[in-house]
């Protein structure tokens, strides 16, 4: 059936009770069953150097496992130029919060409410807004209210790439050079994936492949 993708602030503004003036999840029939066979390969790359870790959360009684390092992913237009990973690039999101019933004195921007959390990021992404197209996708019926969360799906309309951070975060790319000496990012799009890595304070690219219906690295050695 339809697969339904839930929206994450990858841990952007813990234990703050905001991020709800929009859609909290979406349907994206453009990521079938090739699409996740290459999402499923870069998972499973970056989980063999990155092992999951879990928690264990009591609540009601209740013993549930929670995972510490979530693997990010980022969904963009298909033919899009990205820029800077993790930016929103909408002009009209001031607008577009009161059209779920919250006040204008509560609209906040930077700090909690974002996914990169430094000024130059609000700056960039106000700068860039209008030469960045956004997700195509038909909008449901529904009454819209500032709370609880919207959960009844929007449906994306095009063709997508996914961007996967690994277990990293917007945060930790727009701040790459001060704290790591290396990264590594990819790009999954319909016709296949690109990897960066950053290293030696330079980034290159990493190919991969597709043989007899796996995803792999390209060995170049």
């Amino acid at each position: 059936g339809d697969r339904v993708f839930d929206y994450s602030h990858f841990g952007s503004y813990p234990m703050a009770f905001c991020g709800y003036a929009g859609y909290d999840r979406a349907i994206i029939p453009a990521v079938d069953d090739a699409f996740l066979a290459k999402l499923d390969a870069v998972v499973a790359d970056v989980r063999a150097g990155a092992p999951r870790r879990l928690i264990e959360r009591k609540r009601d009684g209740e013993t549930t496992l929670l995972e510490t390092n979530p693997i990010n992913v980022l969904f963009y237009p298909a033919g899009a130029e990205i820029g800077v990973v993790g930016l929103r690039y909408n002009e009209g999101w001031r607008d577009e919060v009161l059209k779920f019933g919250h006040k204008n004195r509560d609209r906040r921007y930077l700090r909690r409410c974002c996914l990169i959390q430094r000024p130059a990021a609000k700056w960039l992404s106000e700068r860039d807004a209008k030469r960045r197209p956004a997700l195509k996708a038909t909008l449901p019926d529904i009454e819209l209210k500032p709370v609880p969360r919207t959960k009844t799906p929007i449906a994306v309309t095009e063709a997508v790439q996914a961007v996967v951070l690994g277990t990293l975060t917007p945060n930790d790319l727009f701040k790459q050079s001060d704290e790591y000496d290396y990264l590594r990012q990819y790009t999954i799009t319909p016709s296949g994936i690109r990897q960066l890595v950053y290293e030696g304070e330079r980034w290159y690219v990493v190919d991969w492949q597709e043989k007899n219906g796996v995803w792999s690295p390209v060995d170049t050695e």
